[in-house]
């Protein structure tokens, strides 16, 4: 039997997702609120607070949001 990733970490999917321009410009700070805006209400559309956390991060690398997201313990 074939054992997955997912059972030794305890864990499916991702933990992390990047948001970029497709133009190669920076995300500039209006266009950030309103991605983690829709960010925001994707995830919690299916999700509440007490199922999954997430935190945006638009500070690591210059012009790019990272999404991290983890399961409520």
């Amino acid at each position: 039997m074939a054992t997955h990733p997912w059972n030794d970490f305890k864990m499916c999917g991702y933990s992390d997702f990047r948001v970029a321009r497709l133009d190669d410009c920076d995300i500039l700070d209006e266009e950030a609120d309103e991605i983690e805006r829709v960010i925001s209400e994707d995830i919690r559309f299916d999700y509440t607070d007490d199922e999954v956390d997430f935190y945006i991060d638009n500070y690591s690398i210059e012009g790019i949001l990272i999404c991290y997201v983890q399961d409520v313990s």
